[in-house]
């Protein structure tokens, strides 16, 4: 099976908000810090919104790759918040305890 996760994303100002969907797992982890990166080192950004209503799957990978990108981002002044979590999201930010760091 090949997971896939689609990425969009939109500026609103200095906003950035990508939405992601499809699986949020370790290949999906690979491409979405370096689409990150490469979004707020070419726009004038100083909020990352990641809407992640429509992950169906996130693992272990996946989880590290929003708290390494959260960290990374207020390292850098950037605040980063998730937005409509699906309820797959959910399950593993409760089950990790990591709810709290990643929606504010």
């Amino acid at each position: 099976m090949t997971s896939h996760l689609g990425l969009d994303y939109e500026l609103r100002g200095t906003t950035a908000e990508l939405v992601l969907n499809g699986d949020l797992d370790m290949a999906a982890a690979f491409r979405l810090e370096p689409a990150i990166e490469r979004v707020v080192s070419r726009n004038d950004v100083d909020e990352l919104v990641l809407d992640l209503g429509g992950v169906n799957f996130i693992d272990s990978a996946g989880l590290g790759s929003l708290l390494s990108t959260h960290q990374r981002l207020n390292d850098l002044g950037i605040k980063s918040k998730i937005t409509r979590p699906s309820s797959a999201v959910e399950r593993v930010l409760d089950a990790s305890g990591t709810r709290g760091v990643l929606l504010g």
